[in-house]
């Protein structure tokens, strides 16, 4: 037995026939529909979606009738066989592919909803050709322009030049009219699929073709889920030979992946399933999860440069902005007679200055993003795929720049080796280009004879090749579109703050990727996302796992919950009694609850295991201070101050430790010394401010009050130790006046 399961509605037409929609309530239907969609992929019944789909189309929808009905009609057909009492082996599958179609359809029907009526993608997708996508038309117009590419090399210098640029203009707008076809494309079906990955992976096509289209699937699925977008993006990245290729197409389907619920699509699942077997993409998803979060920092990266970098290339530079352009300042010769180290110092700080940019951008930082920000309101950015176009100076739209800039040694070798992305390239030779001729006739000279050659970049060629270095540039340029484009609210945005920018929270990933979440949980931390390392934590955890409880009770110490740090702690050391780095959080955590004897008691564990580890003896010392065990603890900070007398802090705990024991000429004396030190803080003050009090100073004692904030406070949580001196409700009052009264 078997039943019409075919697709001929997947790819089709999606015009929109509105009749009982408008502007105003539209958004509306869209979210019942999205609603309608989750409860298919978590398992409500076809029939029930299938009702409900009929009364929230009605007759706004008419192309989606017919379709609806097919389905409606396949439906029937098996339900009234298995009525009939037949069985039949395939009635899961065909239940499977009639949902699936379901969904495609009502998938359609946003993308329609959206075309009539949301603006941003009404004006984004003007001139859409929504007819079928044809991947052979598409690969017969894309390998034309490879073979007439290769033709151009017989023509005359003269007329090699006119068909160049006739040639480049045309692809272009060949390329640009693929790449909002794509984008507004319907839900595509399994053939259609894997027809366009074969496309994008022939070696037929040009290599710039390949990554734009690639683009293009992505930002079509992030436009509206699809399950064939992603197939084909996962096919592109397992079957590219092209590094570029392969990364645009592997950062796209893990963003299309986080934007959809794929609980129907077995299909999806089992590829990234397949994909994590390999190591090296496990790999390259903890890169690109941390490459991700580096892009999000752009603003603050930004503001670092601009408060710490660009003060000093300001202050050391030697030309000035005028009407009549940029001249080169006059040098005094008085300068060299009064400052003649003056140019030293400067080439110097500039040498730093620069060196901490490139520190920054080996380290992930985007450092050019808040300078080409600004450039991407030049007319070349109104085309969309413009803004996913990797750089080459045959683009149609630079024909304006002179040829003898745009090819010049400097350009070439700043756009070649520069660590920039490609919109920034084009924000770069465009800008560069109108202020070009008003530079001084020297510094153009030096420039055009390879002086770019000398402008610090910070990478070599190998790293620019490298594939995570390509993939970085590729998200500074995602970035940069999410961020300024006018139409990227059209869009489910990969750089959010919620669930999309830590895409190691989806469900698929675990537990395979176990071991990377835990490098991932201690980058956010270490990058201050709390909430986001505890989201992934969540996903993850395994009570066996050390590193899970680790990582646990290093969050529970960061939200102050130190109870629960306390006991996750000792949870780690059960199964493994000489663990440092937990011996270390449970004496600070039990040392932050007050259970002093325990805290002290994992101090002595840890110098057993450590025995030359000053920190931990001084630590210990502190906890028997505080567990009462005064005597012990000084001893020990005696030993420490012997071996290093220099140690402030070891001066800081002996001193405590002496004012607790009633020792307070000797506490005294070491107070000064701390005091005089330029690491004193607000605690010596109020320690030493004790210990003069308590010497009867009491005008020395209440100097040294006034610096130290909320003093009331302060004195109610040392009350114990005032209480040890014999010091009376009264005296404590009057102190406070004094230092309230005087501060």
């Amino acid at each position: 037995m078997s039943y019409n399961t075919n697709q001929p509605d997947v790819n089709s037409n999606v015009n929109f026939n509105a009749n009982a929609l408008d502007s105003n309530n539209w958004r509306q239907c869209f979210d019942a529909l999205t609603a309608l969609q989750s409860e298919l992929c978590q398992g409500r019944p076809i029939a029930l979606v299938i009702n409900r789909l009929r009364r929230l189309t009605g007759s706004y929808a008419s192309f989606a009738e017919e379709r609806l009905n097919e389905i409606g009609s396949n439906y029937d057909y098996m339900c009234d066989y298995m009525l009939k009492g037949y069985k039949d082996e395939h009635r899961g599958e065909v239940y499977k592919q009639l949902a699936l179609r379901l969904y495609a359809l009502i998938a359609d029907i946003m993308l329609a909803l959206r075309m009539k009526y949301d603006g941003s993608v009404r004006q984004m997708l003007i001139g859409v050709d929504q007819q079928v996508l044809n991947a052979d038309e598409m690969r017969t117009v894309l390998e034309s322009f490879v073979s007439d590419s290769a033709m151009l090399e017989l023509e005359p210098t003269e007329m090699r030049n006119q068909k160049r640029e006739q040639l480049y203009a045309q692809r272009h707008q060949q390329l640009s009219q693929f790449f909002i076809n794509i984008l507004g494309s319907g839900q595509w079906s399994r053939e259609l699929s894997q027809e366009m990955q074969r496309l994008i992976v022939s070696p037929t096509i040009d290599v710039i073709d390949a990554e734009v289209l690639t683009s293009a699937i992505m930002m079509s699925a992030l436009l509206t889920p699809d399950a064939g977008k992603v197939m084909s993006l996962i096919g592109i990245f397992s079957n590219a030979s092209d590094v570029k290729v392969r990364q645009r197409a592997f950062v796209g389907w893990v963003f299309a992946l986080d934007a959809f619920d794929y609980g129907l699509f077995s299909e999806v699942s089992n590829a990234v399933i397949k994909l994590l077997d390999n190591i090296d993409v496990c790999n390259e998803l903890l890169e690109l999860q941390m490459q991700v979060i580096y892009c999000m920092n752009a603003e603050k990266d930004n503001e670092t440069i601009r408060r710490d970098v660009m003060p000093t290339l300001l202050k050391n530079q030697n030309l000035e902005v005028t009407r009549f352009g940029i001249k080169e300042k006059m040098d005094d010769p008085m300068e060299d007679i009064l400052h003649g180290d003056e140019a030293d110092k400067k080439m110097e700080d500039m040498e730093k200055t620069f060196k901490k940019m490139i520190d920054m951008q080996k380290q992930g930082a985007d450092i050019y993003f808040g300078g080409f920000s600004k450039m991407k309101r030049f007319a070349f950015f109104y085309t969309l795929c413009n803004w996913f176009m990797p750089f080459y100076p045959d683009h149609p739209q630079l024909k304006q720049i002179p040829s003898d800039f745009l090819r010049s040694d400097f350009l070439q070798y700043v756009l070649i080796k520069g660590p920039f992305c490609d919109s920034d390239k084009y924000s770069f030779a465009i800008g560069m280009s109108s202020i070009f001729d008003r530079l001084p006739a020297n510094i153009r000279e030096l420039l055009n004879n390879g002086g770019g050659a000398a402008m610090p970049m910070g990478m070599d060629e190998q790293q620019l090749e490298t594939p995570i270095f390509i993939r970085r540039q590729y998200l500074q340029d995602l970035y940069r579109f999410f961020r300024l484009n006018d139409y990227h609210k059209a869009f489910s945005n990969p750089f959010t703050n919620g669930r999309s920018h830590v895409f190691f929270d989806n469900p698929l990933y675990c537990p395979r990727l176990h071991a990377e979440s835990v490098r991932v949980e201690r980058f956010l931390l270490k990058q201050g996302m709390v909430k986001e390392a505890s989201t992934v934590l969540n996903r993850f955890y395994e009570a066996s796992s050390v590193d899970d409880l680790l990582m646990k009770a290093q969050l529970a110490m960061r939200e102050a919950k130190y109870s629960e740090a306390e006991q996750v702690y000792g949870e780690v050391i059960k199964l493994d009694s000489k663990h440092t780095q937990a011996l270390k959080g449970l004496a600070i955590a039990s040392f932050y609850c007050g259970h002093y004897d325990r805290a002290a008691a994992q101090y002595r564990q840890l110098v057993a295991l450590h025995p030359d580890n000053a920190l931990y003896k001084r630590n210990l010392a502190i906890a028997l201070i505080s567990d009462q065990k005064v005597k012990e603890g000084v001893n020990l900070l005696y030993e420490l101050y012997y071996n290093d007398p220099s140690s402030i802090n070891v001066k800081r705990a002996l001193a405590w430790g002496l004012l607790c024991l009633k020792h307070l000429e000797q506490a005294d004396k070491l107070y000064h010394e701390i005091l005089a030190s330029t690491d004193a803080n607000e605690a010596d003050s109020l320690n030493a401010g004790y210990c003069a009090w308590f010497s009867g100073k009491l005008q020395e004692a209440v100097e040294l009050f006034k610096h130290v904030t909320n003093f009331a406070d302060k004195l109610q949580s040392d009350e114990w130790l005032i209480d040890s001196y014999g010091i009376g409700y009264a005296d404590k009052r009057i102190m406070e006046g004094l230092v309230e009264v005087r501060s």
